[in-house]
């Protein structure tokens, strides 16, 4: 995970991972099936896309992490709320 001021960007291996909605600048990408060293290549990948395009990133410090990820999952679960029915529906759809 890396986080700038207003923009995230998640690499999960986990199709379910995309179940909750996302955030206006909360990247998720899901790629299923990878091991975690190809997770973390395609993440890395993924980075220096944004950066080559004058995204400016920094890693998300270990200590942090699990305040980011809680933050997150409480923003999704506000979207969620906002529109329940829809967003069950496609929770629903995609599990």
């Amino acid at each position: 995970m890396f986080q700038t001021p207003d923009v995230s960007l998640t690499s999960s291996g986990e199709k379910e991972a995309g179940v909750l909605p996302a955030a206006r600048g909360e990247f998720l990408r899901i790629l299923p099936g990878l091991s975690p060293e190809e997770l973390l290549a395609k993440h890395r990948v993924a980075v220096a896309y944004l950066e080559d395009h004058r995204l400016k990133t920094r890693i998300a410090p270990p200590a942090d992490y699990l305040k980011l990820l809680t933050a997150a999952i409480r923003r999704k679960r506000e979207l969620f709320l906002k529109r329940s029915v829809t967003n069950t529906l496609t929770a629903l759809i995609c599990v």
